[in-house]
Formats: C-alpha cells, structure tokens, sequence
C-alpha cells in the first residue's frame, strides 16, 4: 500500500472515525486496536469530548514515521467496517449508520482513487526506467558491434601471420561472448591443442579456427578429423 497521507486524505480517515464510533468506550477499543499507544488514552480527561480527543490525536500522529502508520492502520480498520453495531439504539440510529457509511465510503473511493494514481505513476516510472536502460544496452550493443569490427580489421592487415592468427581467435571468442553463446577457450586435451568449442542447442562442437591467406588444405582437414574421432 502506497498511499499518500495528505491533508484531504487524513481528514476523510478523522471523519470516517468520528461518525463511525459515538461512544468513547467502542471509539478507545478501536483506537487501541489500531495500536495507539494506552499513555495517549491516559490524557483523555473526563470532561474531553471524543471530538477533541479525536482532534488532538489526528494533530499529533503525522507528526513522525510510527504515527503515520497508526493512521494508516486506522484508515484500512475503518475501510474494512461493513456494519456499525455501535450506532444502534439510538433515537436517531439511521441517520447516523448512514453518516457512517457515507463517510467510510468516500475514504475507500478516495483511498483507491489515489491507489490507482500511483499505481499508475509507478508503471510509468518503470517504463521510463526500462526505456533507458534498453537505450543503454543499444548503446553498448552498437558500440561493442563496432569493437567487434575494429577487432577483425586488425589482423586482416596480417593476414597470414601467427600474431594474426591469435588475434583472430581472441576475436572469435569475443565475438561468441557477445552472442551470449556458451563457449570453451583453446585448451590441451591428452597432448592435443583444441581450439576451443561453442555449445547451441544441447550440442557442444569443436573448433578448429584458421586465419590463412588460401584455404585449408587436405591436411589440415584430415589433423582436425583426427582430433574429433580420438
């Protein structure tokens, strides 16, 4: 509940409890309910009307955190009254069970009108906030495509030379990294220097990267062969 207590808020609660409860037993049971705290009650002198009482306590709980929580706790109590045994038999007992639920009324309309406000501004934070971190991650995207770029046209002005051939592979993998596609770096296996492998669909390949001038030869394709059936 993200409720904001503002002035209108807080006299729609104050007026929703001073309609709801006439006499100031059931109106105290409430209250200490609710979690105020007994010493209050023990200002309550016996010639203070409940509307002053109500007065000074709704004066007093925005003042710090532990109080605006009373309030709201008091506030969700009073929305959640479908009947009001405390009003009955009195002279006048339906005109005041209506002022009571009239008043608890317009705080739940209220209470769920300033809900769907701020529902509705958080989805709209979060939307800017998903906005601009998708306009980042373009960002580094082109940025790292861009790398990717410049890292290729490097070794291709060596083409043919061992240097390049290294330079090739850090590419290739970094190129892998950045399709997110799960890969293994050049290792040994039993004497033998594998290339590294790259894992899509559940299947794991080995790779043999070359970075020549011509194209593979026989040899090259039957040293591969080998690597993969041993």
């Amino acid at each position: 509940m993200k409720t904001r207590l503002t002035p209108y808020y807080i006299e729609l609660v104050y007026d929703a409890c001073l309609k709801s409860f006439w006499r100031k037993r059931a109106l105290s049971k409430f209250l200490r309910q609710c979690g105020i705290y007994d010493s209050f009650f023990a200002t309550w002198e016996a010639g203070e009307s409940k509307r002053d009482f109500l007065d000074r306590l709704f004066n007093e709980l925005p003042k710090n955190d532990k109080g605006r929580s009373g309030l709201m706790k008091i506030s969700v109590c009073l929305m959640e009254q479908r009947s009001f045994p405390g009003l009955q038999n009195w002279e006048d007992s339906a005109l005041k069970i209506k002022d009571a639920h009239d008043a608890v009324s317009k705080l739940r309309i209220h209470h769920d009108r300033q809900e769907e406000e701020i529902q509705s501004e958080e989805e709209k934070r979060l939307a800017r906030e998903n906005f601009r971190q998708r306009q980042e991650e373009v960002g580094r995207s082109q940025r790292t495509i861009q790398q990717l770029s410049d890292g290729l046209n490097e070794p291709g002005k060596a083409l043919g030379t061992q240097q390049a051939g290294y330079d090739f592979q850090s590419w290739f993998f970094n190129l892998l990294d950045f399709s997110e596609i799960t890969n293994r770096k050049p290792y040994v296996h039993e004497g033998r220097q594998i290339d590294g492998s790259l894992t899509l669909v559940e299947t794991t390949y080995l790779v043999e990267l070359k970075f020549t001038a011509s194209q593979a030869d026989v040899t090259d394709i039957d040293t591969f062969y080998k690597k993969v059936t041993t």
